[in-house]
């Protein structure tokens, strides 16, 4: 099972894919931290997020993320 650091780390991998940049994550980062972050990149993030970690997400478990942390304890808590 991968832990929080690895967890991060793909995820940024993930952001650097889809907004073309390396973004600099932290667990209260939110879309307004981040340059270019709008309703069309969230989408691609999610969908990127779910090819990377293997997993599908719900659209209200998605609603409920309000940061870079609470979306690193969802994926976490479907990759167990």
């Amino acid at each position: 099972m991968p832990g929080v650091d690895e967890l991060m780390s793909r995820l940024a991998g993930v952001f650097e894919e889809v907004l073309g940049r390396p973004v600099e994550l932290r667990p209260e980062t939110t879309a307004a931290d981040v340059e270019g972050w709008d309703s069309v990149v969230h989408v691609m993030l999610i969908l990127a997020s779910e090819r990377e970690f293997g997993v599908r997400f719900e659209s209200a478990e998605i609603a409920n993320a309000s940061n870079v942390g609470e979306f690193v304890e969802l994926v976490e808590a479907k990759v167990r």
